[in-house]
């Protein structure tokens, strides 16, 4: 869930976003992998800026891929 909040006043839209994730780890190292989807978005400005009014696909792209590398020392 994303939520922007201009200059902390009004909602200006609200993304919702969901998939699997798949980590790995080792003893010094470790990895995560997700792959989301925007499952739905309300644009609470008018009018709606990217002409659909279940996504927001103007501040957020439709798939999201995040790959996170963390090691120990």
């Amino acid at each position: 869930n994303h939520n922007e909040f201009p200059e902390y006043e009004d909602q200006e839209h609200a993304a919702f976003f969901l998939g699997p994730v798949v980590a790995y780890r080792q003893e010094n190292w470790w990895a995560a992998f997700t792959f989301m989807t925007q499952i739905y978005g309300d644009n609470k400005v008018s009018p709606d800026p990217d002409g659909d009014s279940n996504l927001v696909l103007d501040e957020h792209e439709l798939i999201n891929a995040r790959l996170i590398v963390g090691i120990s020392f």
